[in-house]
């Protein structure tokens, strides 16, 4: 059963009459924010047109990257283990203009220390 709102001739447009007229309330009009800076939204940055991975992101990329290289390396996780944990870490960057930063990042020699050094130069 629809709300009390919804029913009737006037539907939710009808509402907007109430709500002028009887609680003396004016609606806006619809407008997206434009931002400079990109608007922050689930670990990306939105411009126009484009998408780019946020500071924090890129950050906890590093971190579990490094966390996940260790894991392979003191033996805690076999290969298949790593590559499970590593490739939706990298499938969040794929949203995101982020091909240079998986180049500089190099996840295939990460394992042998470069990108640790790569992580402090990085920021």
């Amino acid at each position: 059963m629809l709300p009390r709102w919804g029913r009737g001739a006037g539907g939710i447009s009808g509402g907007s009459q109430k709500t002028e007229n009887t609680l003396k309330l004016a609606l806006k009009p619809v407008c997206l924010n434009r931002n400079a800076h990109g608007l922050p939204f689930l670990g990306y940055l939105l411009y126009p047109g484009r998408t780019r991975l946020a500071q924090r992101s890129r950050i906890r990329f590093l971190k579990k990257l490094r966390g996940y290289e260790e894991n392979l390396i003191l033996g805690i996780w076999t290969q298949s283990e790593y590559q499970a944990h590593v490739l939706p870490l990298i499938a969040f960057t794929e949203h995101a203009e982020a091909k240079e930063f998986r180049k500089k990042v190099n996840i295939g020699k990460s394992v042998f220390g470069q990108s640790r050094t790569f992580a402090r130069r990085w920021f």
